[in-house]
């Protein structure tokens, strides 16, 4: 398993460290040969554009592309938006046009809308006639699965409103984790992950937050490996993600090539979205825990946040979007699905009070208790010393 990192401080110029990190990788010729169709899977989230730092930057899809058509084989782009878009030719085509892809000659753009049968997962057409998946995603924070990164960015690969579904029966980030590396197992493809982290974002990603000049390039043989190098630079605990924190013995054996790690840590790690992991075994806490979705004075009643929420929490009232909190389960789809970012995530009652106590003296009570404490090797005493080592990891993330 190989990582190339370089660093990149903007987007001219990009191509020859995209060429420098896969012929790190062993080459194009390693992945794709002539007469192969290449998928190429950005992070195209919805009409943005690119210098909003939402979607993935049209340059590194463009310099891909070329590297791909040059070992004679076909690169073709395709991409779900995100929750409340339809997956038609027509929104397709607008998708295309704003984010800047129609630009990129070297590339076939996909519109065929068709969808197949992968496990029990609806995918588009393209992942089924491709021979290779490279996965372009967009270095950016996430209010459920707290980072979209490469694993988050194969969700794309489920056509447009049936994401939906998946929400309504995977609630919270553990059981939505476990889905999203479902999906990555049955994804028997060849996949090459490069990572667009040259403008980032932090906070309440993936629409809502920061702009952050990260500044680098990951590039990967394995998804969860670039995924966790990512972590490394943008200084996000591996124990928030679930998934990833099963996983994290593979950077252990990784091979690095290009840039030293050290010299591309941020200095100023992401700052975090507002909502908290949930806890399964505190689960009746979640409403105490968790950030709610609020709409903000500017929502303009477009509806788009209705059509998303299948549990019927949101609904037009004088021309604006109020949401009923007693339904709203927290997945978030609505505050990413808002084309206007009119909805924000307010933090609860108690979670305020957990940042206060970071700030105060009490914080260092908490860090000798935390130390001092130890439990009875059993199942039921492993969950709390777990929950404790999570809300312990949240307070010193909270503290900066």
């Amino acid at each position: 398993m190989k990582v190339a990192l370089f660093q990149v401080k903007s987007y001219e110029g990009v191509e020859e460290k995209i060429r420098e990190g896969i012929e790190a990788m062993g080459g194009i010729s390693q992945f794709a040969k002539k007469g192969d169709k290449v998928l190429l899977k950005p992070n195209l989230l919805g009409f943005y554009r690119p210098e909003r730092g939402i979607t993935t930057h049209p340059s590194i899809v463009k310099a891909v592309a070329r590297i791909v058509r040059e070992c004679g084989a076909t690169p073709i782009i395709a991409d779900s938006p995100g929750m409340g878009i339809s997956y038609t030719q027509c929104s397709l085509k607008k998708l295309y046009e704003v984010c800047g892809i129609t630009m990129i000659e070297e590339a076939v753009l996909n519109y065929d809308t068709r969808t197949s049968k992968l496990g029990h997962f609806e995918i588009i057409r393209p992942v089924i006639d491709c021979n290779l998946i490279i996965n372009i995603p967009k270095l950016k924070t996430h209010a459920l699965t707290v980072l979209t990164g490469a694993v988050k960015n194969l969700y794309g690969l489920i056509p447009g409103l049936s994401k939906l579904s998946y929400h309504l029966t995977h609630r919270d980030t553990e059981s939505f984790s476990r889905l999203l590396f479902e999906l990555l197992e049955v994804i028997e493809k060849p996949q090459l992950a490069i990572v667009d982290g040259i403008i980032g974002m932090d906070g309440d990603g993936p629409m809502d937050g920061n702009l952050r000049n990260v500044g680098v390039i990951i590039i990967s043989d394995t998804p969860i490996l670039a995924d966790l190098i990512a972590l490394k630079i943008v200084g996000i605990p591996c124990s928030l993600l679930p998934g990833h924190k099963k996983r994290q013995d593979l950077l252990k054996s990784a091979e690095l090539f290009g840039d030293p790690l050290s010299r591309l840590i941020l200095k100023e790690p992401f700052i975090l979205p507002k909502s908290i992991p949930s806890c399964e075994w505190l689960s009746f806490l979640k409403p105490l825990l968790t950030a709610t979705p609020v709409i903000r004075k500017d929502c303009n009643g477009c509806g788009t946040c209705v059509n998303v929420c299948l549990q019927g929490a949101i609904r037009l009232e004088q021309g604006r979007a109020s949401i009923e909190d007693r339904l709203c389960i927290r997945c978030y789809c609505c505050q990413e699905s808002c084309p206007n970012q009119a909805i924000a995530l307010k933090r609860s009652i108690l979670y305020r009070f957990i940042l206060r106590i970071t700030k105060t003296r009490y914080y260092r009570i908490f860090e000798k208790i935390y130390h001092l404490t130890r439990f009875p090797i059993n199942p039921f005493w492993g969950k709390v010393e777990d929950f404790k080592g999570r809300l312990w990891e949240r307070l010193r993330c909270l503290r900066r």
